[in-house]
């Protein structure tokens, strides 16, 4: 009650207490560390924040928290800081590490370790290079740390001549909107929310969007803004059209929705409807600043769960932004062009997006596998990082649960080809779990397991497409 009220000293005091009476429960030390920060209080948070993680360390955003706070102690001097935090190390006579600043007593280098690695991994980089700083004062020839160490600091010098580079572009040309576009979703990274979510609402300002900033919308990353020009050239016919029907599989914070109800579902009777794993708290927030949240259906659930209880040819948009795999895309594509009315289109966003390690998962794979199956009932209106098709005509390609096997045994047919021989065999398995009484998908597994030398398996599966089809 103190801390929503901004008593900081005071709640504090309270969750002091708190933890004296019951030391075991990692939100009494998050919520601690909070008000420490906001009195940047920043060793006692980062303490506060590492006994909640030796309790429970897969707390919900503990890592951006700490890696917000590190970065903010280093802030006066990254090197400074290190030396503070190495030198309160000492070992116990029991033969235990203890940080006399932290208040933190461990076994080994592990933990520190572990940290490293994960604050790493999402970009935190101070705190990456403050634990792995840490490790090594533990365990000096840790040569595998010593390696990442170097690799974090790497990454540091060039995320900071990112920012120094979008920071120089807005000086010299105010007026472009990529640079805020850049720089805003770059920032969170470093736990500067406040200033992406400015940068944010400046180029979506300078995109066209006013009332992004007008109506003072939070969105901590942009992904869609450069995509109103094609947006407004492709739906612009459908502003205020009454009982207009849009359905989006992938919502984040609410971005494209909250551009929809501002520019095109304009008509108190148009609807859009939301589909998400988990609806974020950002997504609810900015759906109630654009005034009508009255208007938007929120499905919480995976897509494949939710799409088969829509209305058949009741939506005049589909918009797919889910997961990125092909498999994915594959299977949303398939189960919302039913949905979709003739004379509807369907957009596909990340038509072009890559794995750079897994090129067998690119997500365009998944959609070209669409366009052939589907080649007869559509036509191609829009090729970019975008794909936009229109639905012109609605014969039966037969069952949606045919459909969605075949759709998986193509796509392990791409992957067999390109010599990916286990999500190969992942993709055929799935085709045969949707519908098993195909032989071809059988004997193409078998194919697939014989290339991997699991005999047992191929010949199993070659026994079961005989059988099939003697």
């Amino acid at each position: 009650a103190l801390a929503q009220k901004q008593v900081w000293p005071e709640a504090i005091i309270c969750y002091r207490k708190a933890i004296a009476i019951n030391p075991n429960i990692p939100w009494f030390y998050v919520n601690l560390g909070i008000a420490l920060t906001s009195e940047q209080s920043w060793d006692e948070a980062v303490s506060a924040y590492l006994h909640a993680v030796q309790i429970e360390p897969n707390l919900t955003g503990i890592n951006q928290k700490l890696g917000y706070v590190l970065r903010k102690r280093s802030a006066s001097g990254l090197d400074s800081t290190i030396a503070t935090y190495c030198q309160g190390i000492e070992v116990l006579a029991s033969g235990k590490n203890y940080h006399k600043l932290l208040g933190i007593e461990l076994d080994g280098a592990e933990f520190y370790i572990n940290l490293g690695n994960i604050l790493a991994k999402q970009k935190l980089l101070e705190g990456a290079i403050v634990f792995y700083s840490m490790a090594l004062q533990i365990e000096p020839n840790a040569a595998e740390v010593v390696a990442q160490l170097n690799e974090v600091r790497a990454k540091q010098q060039e995320l900071y001549a990112q920012i120094a580079t979008y920071r120089h572009q807005i000086e010299i040309a105010p007026s472009n909107s990529q640079p805020y576009n850049d720089l805003g979703n770059i920032l969170p990274q470093l736990g500067e929310l406040e200033e992406a979510i400015i940068c944010h609402q400046k180029a979506a300002e300078l995109r066209g969007w006013a009332e992004c900033a007008a109506k003072d919308y939070q969105f901590t990353q942009d992904w869609f803004t450069h995509n109103i020009p094609i947006w407004k050239r492709h739906l612009q016919e459908f502003t205020g059209s009454a009982d207009f029907q849009l359905v989006e599989i992938g919502s984040f914070q609410g971005m494209s929705a909250c551009w929809l109800l501002d520019n095109i579902l304009t008509h108190p009777t148009a609807k859009i409807t939301c589909i998400d794993l988990y609806f974020q708290q950002q997504f609810k927030g900015n759906i109630v600043k654009t005034g009508a949240a009255d208007r938007v259906i929120e499905l919480e659930g995976y897509s494949q769960d939710l799409l088969v209880n829509l209305t058949s040819e009741y939506y005049d948009v589909a918009y797919i932004d889910g997961c990125h795999k092909p498999t994915s895309a594959l299977q949303d594509a398939i189960l919302s062009w039913r949905l979709v009315k003739v004379g509807g289109l369907m957009i596909f966003d990340d038509y072009e997006f890559t794995f750079p390690d897994s090129p067998e998962q690119d997500t365009k794979i998944g959609i070209d596998v669409f366009l052939e199956m589907f080649g007869s009932q559509l036509e191609v209106v829009h090729k970019g990082y975008q794909l936009i098709v229109k639905k012109i005509g609605n014969q039966s390609l037969g069952a949606e649960q045919t459909l969605l096997s075949l759709g998986w045994e193509k796509l392990g047919e791409i992957a067999a080809n390109s010599g990916y021989l286990d999500e190969a065999i992942a993709r055929y398995q799935t085709a045969i779990k949707i519908k098993s009484g195909n032989y071809l998908t059988y004997h193409k597994l078998g194919k697939a397991l014989q290339e991997k030398e699991l005999f047992d398996e191929a010949r199993a599966a070659y026994q079961r497409a005989i059988a099939l089809n003697p």
